[in-house]
């Protein structure tokens, strides 16, 4: 499916703002050009848990708790990050796709200017890159840059490290282009790989603010994994993990079924 959700004409020339649907990383070389700076989300789009606690769905059910608890968005965000960003200095990672190291490699190798942008934050900064180069995936090898950058955002602290820019649950694309004002880059054109279409729509209304042309794309591969989130098996995990050891999918609904 593929959905255009803005288009621009000025006077000389025509800007285009488009959102794809894909759902295998292998399709995004389709997509980029030499004016591009090509830019990737992190979880649930380049690696993900071995297990459901730690995802992007368990993200999304814990922050909708919260909100259901009466909490505004800033501050169930605020509540569930830390939550996830422990699960994620213990839990074990896998790539998405397993295909997903080679096509960025290539890409890499052509010399496409490739950085990470993730709502994680300093905290998960060494742990993520550690576990990305466990997986094959250097993101610094053709960031636009290669240097650390501390920025404020939203009155919030955001880093830029090793080719990711972790925005503790800010704004991607605002983010994104203070990251530009502070290194003298700008960008003809963006492309943006994320499985979040509100991420997405965000750098959208970024790009068209500062006449970028932007190409986002919405990358599906685990939307059916998602679709069969279970609340059971989250709230177990949650309950019942420790430090030295994260419930997995299998034995949760083991004892789940036991229990019954």
């Amino acid at each position: 499916m593929i959905r255009t959700l803005l288009v621009f004409c000025f006077a000389c020339s025509s800007l285009v703002s488009a959102i794809f649907e894909i759902s295998h990383f292998s399709e995004v070389p389709n997509y980029i050009d030499e004016d591009c700076v090509l830019l990737l989300d992190i979880d649930d789009t380049l690696i993900v848990p071995v297990q459901t606690l730690g995802s992007g769905a368990w993200f999304d059910y814990r922050l909708k708790s919260f909100l259901n608890e009466g909490c505004d968005y800033r501050t169930a965000v605020e509540k569930t990050l830390p939550e996830w960003e422990a699960i994620r200095h213990l839990t074990k990672m896998r790539l998405v796709e397993e295909e997903t190291a080679k096509v960025l490699s290539d890409l890499q190798e052509k010399q496409v200017p490739i950085m990470g942008v993730t709502f994680q934050g300093l905290a998960l900064a060494t742990r993520t890159v550690m576990q990305l180069n466990d997986l094959r995936v250097d993101l610094c090898k053709t960031s636009p840059s290669k240097e650390d950058h501390c920025l404020s955002v939203q009155n919030h602290t955001v880093i830029h490290r090793q080719g990711i820019l972790f925005t503790s649950g800010r704004a991607k694309g605002e983010s994104f282009f203070q990251l530009c004002g502070k290194i003298g880059m700008t960008p003809k054109k963006i492309v943006v790989v994320d499985d979040k279409l509100s991420h997405l729509q965000n750098f959208e209304k970024e790009t068209y603010l500062r006449g970028v042309e932007f190409v986002g794309l919405r990358y599906g591969a685990l939307d059916e994994q998602c679709a069969a989130f279970s609340k059971e098996v989250a709230e177990y995990q949650f309950s019942q993990s420790s430090l030295k050891h994260l419930i997995s999918d299998e034995e949760a609904k083991m004892k789940i079924d036991l229990s019954k």
